[in-house]
């Protein structure tokens, strides 16, 4: 091996472990939210919410747009409504 590769297998090495380091921080950081979250709250995913208050998924957003069911709660991408409101909804519209 030259120094070349030695140098290149280095910094690969330095790299990994700062991203490794990263996501660790990340994990660190979102999971007691989450968790935090889920043991005073249920949430339901879209596709579950629909399911759960029998509308489809524009009908679902429409509600929201028009402020009957509170916005839902974003995991990434994915969204999360909380099960007290579309109870509430449900019982009040």
């Amino acid at each position: 091996m030259n120094n070349l590769d030695h140098n290149f297998d280095m910094l690969i090495n330095v790299i990994s472990d700062a991203i490794a380091e990263r996501v660790q921080q990340k994990i660190n950081v979102t999971v007691p939210v989450i968790h935090e979250q889920s043991e005073s709250e249920e949430f339901l995913t879209a596709k579950e919410s629909c399911e759960f208050i029998k509308e489809c998924y524009n009908t679902l957003q429409k509600r929201v747009n028009e402020g009957r069911i509170p916005k839902p709660i974003y995991r990434g991408t994915r969204p999360f409504f909380k099960k007290s409101d579309l109870i509430h909804y449900l019982n009040h519209g």
